[in-house]
């Protein structure tokens, strides 16, 4: 079928050339990642779904960034004239919606998520989006009706025999010492959700989606039974254990980290949960001001209000839509995979390698070439430093900025430098990470880590850092910008650690996991008077941790640093993880 959106959009035949040809190099390379072409396809529809009031939101969450920097990849130039434009980001939505679908790469669990999505779109004012918006809902119930009649031809014995039992059986599993089918609807649409999960390990075809319709008949529910998302957050929320029963096997840690328009549903409950507990002070500073205007109010419909409001205003999904059990099961199914595969570099990073293009001279001709850039590129992978003893320790590090000649790494390895709380140019981390002396705390010096050759690519960096400011706690994608009010400090370092403002914009909004391994230090620190300070830190999210005299009672002892190097070829390597550029094999 062919999506016509009879849209003229404002882009040159340059532009559209210039996306025609990434696209299909995008398709060509990753046409086996079902991931990422599901991905793809989600972040399109929203792309075209988006009207230009809405999309300076998307623009602040990221989201041109990542979808079209997934379609150039690292060519800059390329980058430079597309990002966050929403027209571009349109012509090459549909686009890559068409030429997926013509090669049969879209998956039953992503068409019904995306018409869910389109089910609970808010229209617009914008006439325009809701023409398209109107087209795509015809497009994709087309799509999903010829892939089931596609499907239908498939033997059942590609379906998965361990579901095939779990299914003949279902009558005889418990939660909670109850029958399945005594359960609940809502405790049996999140029982069997998360069993199929388990049980297929992440990886269904669309006929063991379809197993799904005769449980529910054998839990005495129909797969045509309409429930409003709405509906089943407050079903959730009320009942906390049915979240753990939802998440069993599942890091629920990893729904913060991810975006609303992926994991809308998820998203909801997540920010249902927040105003019950880190939030709650919203709800109750608004029900005692209605109060004290002697309005009565109920708490959780209050809440709910929030949510709705906060879904309508991210992504535009009126939460009060109805969708049926199976689809409500397939799309937590779905969204469930997106969070356990967050970590999965196969997802989450631009896997996509398109090298700069060069125009080269030839006569009177000119003939336009892919040639590899032999310069580092932003998410390379580099082999700095070597810790000699028993462990011997390689560091491994990552490009997080480049600026034409100079590039800044960050490590991928935790360096242990035990602060001091005391604010970064005096701080025993900076302390540990420069001077070539062991620490006044005997920690070794990570200076003398590095080679003669390595320490002369590296360039000594005037740094700004916060002394003094009310500093951020909570989760990363919160996180605007500085405190107005702090006050900084310059000075001159090789080696240092990020500081929020820097983790925020070089590392979380250019899609590199800043989750590590071991909670490790940020260089923000606030010295509040004489005798105390806080300093920054990651862990679970973004926190702060007190020292008193100079000393904390759970202090945090690693750091993952940063230093600038000279931009050079490498004379071993591909850049890639399991094969860093180095100076020596």
């Amino acid at each position: 079928m062919l999506l016509n959106l009879e849209t003229d959009y404002e882009i040159n035949d340059e532009e559209k050339q210039i996306l025609d040809e990434k696209i299909n190099q995008t398709l060509s390379l990753h046409l086996e990642n079902s991931a990422l072409m599901n991905r793809l396809v989600m972040d399109s529809v929203t792309a075209l779904t988006t009207s230009k009031a809405r999309s300076e939101v998307l623009a602040n969450q990221g989201f041109f960034q990542r979808f079209l920097g997934g379609i150039t990849g690292k060519n800059n130039k390329i980058r430079s004239q597309i990002d966050n434009d929403l027209t571009k980001a349109q012509y090459a939505s549909q686009q890559l919606i068409q030429k997926i679908s013509e090669l049969n790469v879209l998956t039953f669990d992503t068409i019904t998520m995306v018409n869910n999505k389109l089910n609970t779109f808010v229209l617009e004012t914008d006439e325009e989006i809701n023409r398209i918006y109107k087209t795509l809902v015809k497009f994709f119930k087309q799509t999903r009706a010829e892939f089931i009649q596609l499907e239908n031809r498939i033997t059942t014995l590609e379906r998965n025999m361990r579901l095939l039992h779990w299914q003949s059986t279902i009558e005889y599993q418990m939660y909670n010492g109850i029958e399945y089918h005594e359960l609940q609807d809502i405790e049996k649409i999140c029982c069997i959700t998360n069993d199929f999960i388990q049980i297929s390990e992440g990886k269904w075809s669309t006929s063991d989606l379809l197993l799904l319709k005769p449980i529910l008949k054998e839990l005495g529910m129909s797969d045509k039974t309409k429930v409003s998302y709405e509906y089943f957050i407050k079903s959730i929320i009320q009942r906390p254990i049915l979240l753990e029963k939802l998440f069993e096997g599942i890091p629920q840690n990893n729904v913060s980290e991810l975006s609303t328009w992926d994991i809308p549903i998820l998203k909801g409950i997540e920010k249902s949960t927040e105003l019950k507990l880190a939030d709650k002070y919203i709800i109750d500073t608004i029900t005692q001001q209605l109060e004290l205007a002697q309005v009565s109010v109920d708490k959780n419909e209050l809440q709910s209000q929030i949510v709705q409001n906060y879904m309508k205003s991210t992504i535009a999904m009126d939460l009060k839509q109805e969708i049926t059990l199976f689809e409500l099961i397939i799309e937590l199914l779905l969204s469930l995979k997106v969070v356990s595969n967050y970590d999965n570099k196969v997802i989450n990073d631009h896997a996509i390698i398109i090298h700069d293009e060069n125009i080269i001279e030839s006569g009177e001709d000119f003939k336009e070439l892919e040639v590899e850039d032999a310069r580092l590129k932003l998410q390379d992978y580099i082999q700095l430093g070597e810790e000699g003893g028993i462990l011997n320790t390689r560091y491994s590090w990552q490009v997080i900025k480049v600026e034409n000649d100079k590039c800044l790494l960050w490590s991928n390895t935790p360096v242990c430098v035990q602060s001091d709380g005391k604010h970064w140019s005096e701080s025993s981390t900076r302390e540990v990470l420069n001077e070539p002396e062991n620490s006044q705390m005997m920690i070794p010096s990570f200076i003398n880590y590095f080679s003669k050759e390595e320490k002369a690519l590296m360039l000594l960096t005037e740094v700004e850092t916060i002394i003094s400011a009310n500093l951020f706690e909570g989760h990363l994608k919160e996180y605007l910008e500085q405190d107005e009010q702090c006050q900084t400090v310059i000075t001159k370092d090789l080696i240092f650690s990020l500081s929020l403002h820097e983790l925020k914009t070089l590392v979380y909004d250019q899609n590199i996991s800043y989750r590590k391994k071991e909670n490790y230090l940020l260089r923000d620190v606030s010295i509040e008077n004489e005798f105390d300070s806080r300093v920054s830190y990651v862990g679970n999210k973004i926190n702060t941790v007190g020292y008193p005299l100079e000393f904390a009672f759970n202090p945090i002892s690693w750091t993952y640093p940063a230093v600038y190097i000279s931009n050079i070829k490498f004379p071993y390597g591909t850049g890639q993880e399991d094969d860093p550029y180095r100076m020596a094999e």
